[in-house]
């Protein structure tokens, strides 16, 4: 079996290059998205089929496309209802390529708790934390209250995020946790 550390660093390369697009521009441009795609099946093919034939490079196949489909698949549904980037989602389904789904996932979660923890503080800087939090509660009700007692959402809990210098810092840490770097 191959080591899964060069694919986490090259993860990391991806969503940081992605980040400074994200940040400049708010987009994540699909020749980046889909060149990591193709260097992350690539390269598993590759070495795998290198180190192992290719029993380990249809089994690299699977895991790749694995991971990119377990990454990939909250977000996709998220990205259908209007809630996400499309070019978030490629990403994310790049960095399930690379690290495989259990590694994949862990960064996505630890960027998505940078997002959540990034908007708390702005609300709680500007001073509409608790106003967002009573208008979120008000909206999950909305489904079962009738049309004239429904909430609005507050205008300051409608914060929008950029994920990928998010996702760019979560896999920094991801590779530290695991030793890639460092």
């Amino acid at each position: 079996m191959y080591s899964l550390r060069i694919f986490v660093f090259l993860a990391v390369l991806f969503t940081t290059v992605s980040a400074i697009y994200d940040f400049r521009t708010s987009r994540i441009p699909n020749w980046l998205t889909w060149s990591g795609m193709t260097l992350a099946v690539a390269g598993h093919l590759g070495l795998a089929f290198a180190t192992g034939g290719i029993h380990l490079a249809m089994r690299a196949a699977q895991t790749t496309a694995l991971g990119a489909a377990v990454c990939a698949l909250v977000p996709f549904l998220l990205w259908l209802v209007g809630w996400v980037g499309g070019g978030d989602v490629k990403l994310i389904a790049v960095v399930g390529a690379f690290c495989h789904a259990a590694i994949g996932m862990e960064a996505v979660f630890l960027g998505l708790c940078f997002c959540v923890t990034f908007v708390v503080l702005k609300l709680a800087w500007e001073g509409h934390l608790l106003r967002s939090i009573f208008s979120g509660v008000g909206v999950m009700a909305n489904p079962i209250l009738p049309e004239a007692r429904k909430f609005e959402m507050a205008p300051a809990a409608r914060q929008t995020m950029r994920f990928g210098p998010a996702l760019a810092a979560a896999m920094m840490f991801t590779a530290l946790a695991h030793g890639v770097v460092g």
